[in-house]
């Protein structure tokens, strides 16, 4: 059996009509990080259990239609740019090669990237400024519902 030195990010984006869209994505894990550790970091960041996330602060890819400060009136009125972030799992290089290749021929952009998961994990750590603004993004969308 290969090592698990690869994690797996588990994706959902839900719009405002509740029609949700999939996606995994794929991170090198060179360092060892356990998924035990990535779900606390999640949670300590307001994400997990504490809800949707913008996780292009975090390094993340997002699959939400467009990003922070780019227009989300243009469907329903209510669109947002935030993600849910499912559930992690450590995986080895055969499971990646197994699910990433159904994928390459529909999103030349794929799944795998090329970005260390440490380097997400040290984020939801350590940057005090990308956690304020998801908090201030959160906080906003919630006051724009009420």
């Amino acid at each position: 059996m290969s090592e698990k030195n690869w994690i797996k990010i588990e994706m959902l984006y839900r719009d405002a009509g509740n029609w949700k869209t999939w996606e995994d994505h794929y991170y090198a894990n060179k360092t060892g990080i356990t998924v035990e550790q990535l779900e606390k970091a999640l949670k300590g960041v307001g994400g997990g259990e504490g809800g949707p996330i913008v996780v292009q602060y975090y390094g993340m890819k997002s699959i939400a239609p467009f990003g922070p400060g780019e227009d989300s009136y243009g469907g329903t009125g209510d669109d947002h740019w935030f993600c849910e972030v499912t559930g992690f799992e450590a995986v080895d290089l055969d499971t990646v090669i197994k699910e990433c290749r159904p994928h390459a021929e529909m999103n030349p952009d794929g799944p795998l990237f090329n970005i260390d998961i440490e380097v997400i994990y040290n984020k939801m750590l350590n940057d005090p400024e990308a956690y304020d603004i998801n908090r201030i993004y959160k906080e906003g969308a919630k006051y724009c519902n009420e």
